[in-house]
């Protein structure tokens, strides 16, 4: 019997052993018996939408025993990147994208890195490098034979243009997109590229509602979350932006109740740029349900996040509410110090998107002028092949030599003309705002300071007025924001017959303008200002189609109260505006040290 038992221990001792041998050795050739093409496909896919699943699948190739090939390998490499790019380790993830993109030789992966670099450039505000990197795509498109490779390139410009604001271009791609894929996970990603670009120029009459729902659902089924989050986030955006619609009580409380339960599900996402959205939104809905300690406690917590994202409109939307409450509480003195905070991030997002219209058009200017160079060295090279054979002729050859030289000379000088001439429209359009056509804060800022230190040289009167559309938000949420475009402009045209060359007009943002006097005494400045607001608030604005009076207030300041500082003008001048509008609007008040 003891021998019979030791006998069978040792049989359980042997299988064991088998057990462990196949377990440690024989799985990993299992393993490696499956497509290590497929492992990397599936990896590629859940890399943004489930990082632990693309960290074990990650692991997996990592630890067979094959050999990879070296388009597999750098693949790999490329696709190891993201785990830098998901913890918001920007700085390293482009060092290693750029090193990747310099030493491959694999179209796929050169592509690949490409344009994971321009989307990263987009979101860390390098946008001449994010267009730039997007035309060398571009102009090698045609080369691209690899119909996924190319639907990974048109998912990627939609969203790199859709971060920097070419959202008529975002929208282009993804219905390229769309009209040529089965896929699932690509049809969710590309739908919401396609309607966060309708929504971004809104354009609200070409939604779908209900085939939004039905992305959203299928966002969730190709367990794509985060995109639902992100669409829906976006709708409920639309709904409160859209002055069309006009928000019942029942409306703000269902805003309100599908953010908290996206606020709960997204909670292992870990994404805080999602986070603080979500939270900027609710500050909103419950300020507008009455809940104003709940809505300043969460206005209070998107404020103070350090975390640095894509755009400041979060906090925008934040600030604007701890505004409104101070208000309601009666604590103006609160509410102009949130009021000078939420005009200080208007300007941020307003000069972020004046860089990006301006990389863009530098990065198409340059692509321009690199076409006239091209066609300027292929002339430049068949001239020269005629010269060689002019060279061997006689004199009459020689004076056709000097004749092509000439003209060789006129196209170079109309290459440089036309050049200098697209290089002034494009800083005139930088410095100009689009809608008024007065100067924009940009062009103000270089302009007035220029007029300051001639004013302080020459020890003359510089007078520097603040000007604020009285209650301008009620005719954006009255009649439009095309409406109110229009109002803006037609009262500026109208100011703008009443200036001379000694008065400077310009924009600082939204409905607010700057109005500086230069060379003129005290009365005389008041004098015009008054004029002119009288002149504003007679306006007739009948031809807009609808029945609007306009006033405008005025906040005044001088060099010789302020300073010749721009900073110590602007805030006096603010302060006075803030002055004016409390006596109850509509009147030009000076700054009183």
């Amino acid at each position: 019997m003891t021998k019979l038992f030791l006998d069978l221990k040792q049989m359980k001792l042997n299988t064991l052993k088998i057990y462990v041998f196949s377990v440690f050795f024989i799985f990993p050739v299992l393993l490696n018996a499956q497509s290590v093409e497929e492992l990397l496909s599936k990896a590629d896919q859940y890399k943004a939408s489930d990082p632990e699943k693309f960290q074990h699948i990650v692991q997996q190739v990592e630890n067979n025993t094959i050999d990879l090939t070296e388009a597999q390998s750098q693949f790999l490499d490329y696709l190891k990147t993201f785990s830098l790019i998901t913890e918001g380790n920007y700085q390293d993830s482009i060092s290693r994208l750029e090193e990747i993109q310099d030493k491959t030789n694999v179209p796929k992966v050169k592509v690949r890195s490409l344009l994971s670099l321009s989307n990263i450039y987009a979101f860390t505000k390098q946008y001449e490098k994010a267009f730039t990197s997007l035309n060398f795509v571009t102009d090698n498109m045609p080369k691209i034979s690899d119909p996924e490779l190319l639907n990974v390139v048109y998912l990627a410009m939609a969203n790199t243009y859709l971060l920097t604001n070419q959202y008529q271009l975002s929208q282009k791609y993804a219905e390229l997109l769309l009209d040529q894929i089965e896929d699932d996970v690509l049809r969710c990603r590309a739908n919401h590229y396609l309607y966060s670009s309708i929504l971004n120029q809104k354009e609200f009459q070409s939604l779908d509602y209900k085939k939004i729902e039905e992305i959203k659902a299928l966002c969730v089924e190709t367990k794509q979350s985060v995109v639902a989050y992100f669409l829906e986030i976006a709708m409920i955006r639309a709904h409160i932006e859209n002055v069309e619609t006009q928000l019942k009580e029942t409306d703000w409380r269902q805003f309100k109740e599908g953010l908290t339960v996206i606020l709960a599900d997204s909670q292992g996402v870990h994404l805080k740029s999602l986070e603080l959205t979500i939270q900027s939104l609710l500050a909103k809905t419950s300020f507008m349900l009455g809940e104003l300690e709940a809505a300043e406690t969460l206005a209070q917590a998107v404020i103070n996040s350090k975390e640095v994202m894509g755009d400041n409109q979060p906090k925008l939307d934040a600030m604007e509410v701890l505004k409104n409450i101070a208000e309601q509480k009666g604590d103006y003195q609160l509410a102009y110090g949130y009021l000078s905070e939420l005009e200080a991030i208007k300007d941020e997002l307003m000069a972020d998107n004046q860089l990006k219209e301006l990389a863009f058009l530098n990065v198409k200017h340059a692509s321009l002028a690199r076409e006239l160079e091209i066609e300027q060295l292929n002339k430049s090279n068949k001239i020269l092949k005629i010269e060689q054979q002019l060279a061997q002729q006689n004199a009459y050859n020689q004076q056709l030599l000097v004749l092509l030289l000439l003209i060789v000379l006129g196209i170079v000088v109309v290459w440089l003309f036309q050049i200098s001439k697209r290089h002034g429209a494009l800083v005139k359009v930088a410095h100009l705002d689009h809608l008024t056509k007065v100067y924009n804060r940009s062009g103000f800022e270089k302009k007035v300071k220029e007029w300051i230190k001639l004013a302080e040289q020459s020890q003359s009167e510089l007078h520097f007025a603040i000007i604020d559309f009285d209650h301008f938000k009620q005719i954006n949420d009255q009649y439009g924001h095309l409406t109110g475009d229009w109002v803006l402009k037609h009262v500026i045209y109208e100011i703008k017959k009443h200036l001379n060359e000694q008065v400077m007009l310009a924009r600082l943002g939204g409905e607010e303008f700057a109005l500086v006097y230069l060379n003129q005494s005290a009365q005389m400045a008041d004098g015009e200002m008054e004029r002119i607001r009288g002149i504003i608030a007679n306006l007739d604005l009948t031809a807009s189609g609808h029945d609007i009076a306009v006033t405008c207030s005025f906040g005044v300041t001088s060099a010789q109260v302020s300073g010749y500082n721009l900073v110590s003008l602007l805030t006096h001048a603010d302060v006075a505006l803030y002055q004016a509008k409390s006596a109850g609007r509509n009147k030009v008040i000076r700054y009183q040290a």
